[in-house]
């Protein structure tokens, strides 16, 4: 009769299925971190331009929250040293003010997935396929993803900018209440709002500019196919 240690150690054993979802997701947060803490990183000069959001929304669209949070955590974090090195550094407080609103734009794709598409998170991957995910996780994006440019109308692409819109205000604001902890006065807080307002509406403009080209960067990336 197996000992029990052994049956205890065969249930725990871990799938090739949930290995290769494991590998997928790890994949993922790590390609689209580089992807946005580099394209943000090179726009530091241009006050509140970034694309940390846009692509927050893609990942969690597209696989899910499980890689959505690790995209969210590890290029927030990664982000702030950089920013830090161009700005100075912030503090604890402001740096943690900033996962609230980047979680909700995540959970956002989330959402906007599963009121397009019932599919789960991730296709099947085959035992045979398991050892080439890790190169190939960015030409799998096209068996996630059905959408063409034709499939969103002008009416949609507008309403993506202005969700894009509503999500960047969310984050000002956030960001903005961190100055709270520093001088503790309200009168500070609007302050804060009135002179960083020109920088905020860019923020948001831009922001809204790129959710409504979701459509075209997830149609771009439909194309990618290895060499």
């Amino acid at each position: 009769m197996e000992p029990e240690e052994h049956q205890n150690l065969r249930k725990n054993k871990i799938s090739p299925q949930e290995r290769s979802r494991a590998i997928q997701i790890f994949s993922t947060s790590v390609i689209f971190s580089a992807i946005a803490v580099a394209s943000s990183t090179a726009l530091l000069a241009i006050p509140n331009l970034e694309t940390l959001t846009i692509f927050f929304f893609i990942v969690g669209y597209q696989y899910g929250k499980s890689a959505g949070l690790m995209t969210v955590i590890t290029s927030v974090t990664v982000f702030e040293f950089f920013a830090s090195q161009f700005y100075g550094s912030g503090g604890l407080i402001p740096f943690l003010l900033k996962f609230p609103p980047f979680l909700l734009v995540m959970f956002m794709g989330v959402y906007f997935r599963s009121i397009n598409e019932t599919e789960s998170e991730f296709p099947s991957v085959s035992q045979s396929s398991l050892n080439q995910t890790h190169s190939k996780i960015l030409y799998q994006i096209p068996d996630q993803l059905h959408i063409s440019q034709s499939e969103f109308s002008f009416y949609e692409r507008f309403l993506l900018a202005q969700l894009g819109f509503a999500l960047t205000i969310v984050f000002d604001i956030f960001t903005s209440l961190s100055l709270i902890v520093f001088v503790p006065t309200w009168e500070a807080v609007l302050a804060s709002f009135i002179t960083g307002l020109p920088f905020f509406i860019l923020h948001q403009i831009t922001n809204a500019v790129l959710f409504s080209t979701f459509p075209s960067i997830i149609d771009a990336l439909n194309k990618v196919r290895p060499v």
